[in-house]
């Protein structure tokens, strides 16, 4: 039998958004593209690119959430 002291624990409850990201190969122009939407604001908002390369444009990816992320930092916030 556990004797231990109970603590009791609030609920963390976190602001949610969501980003939709597509990224596809178009093999007729050898390129990776991609497009990144962001709806949890009141206008949306969309972002898109094309690579070469894979790794740099999953890098282009991250640095674009990265921008929208510095932008409105309150999103990652927990609500009080």
């Amino acid at each position: 039998m556990w004797s231990g002291v109970r603590i009791p624990l609030r609920p963390l409850v976190l602001r949610s958004f969501v980003m939709k990201i597509n990224l596809w190969y178009n093999k007729a122009m050898g390129q990776w593209r991609w497009t990144l939407v962001d709806d949890h604001r009141p206008a949306l908002t969309m972002e898109s690119g094309t690579r070469d390369d894979l790794r740099t444009a999953m890098n282009d990816i991250a640095a674009t959430v990265e921008y929208m992320v510095e932008r409105e930092p309150s999103i990652l916030e927990d609500d009080e």
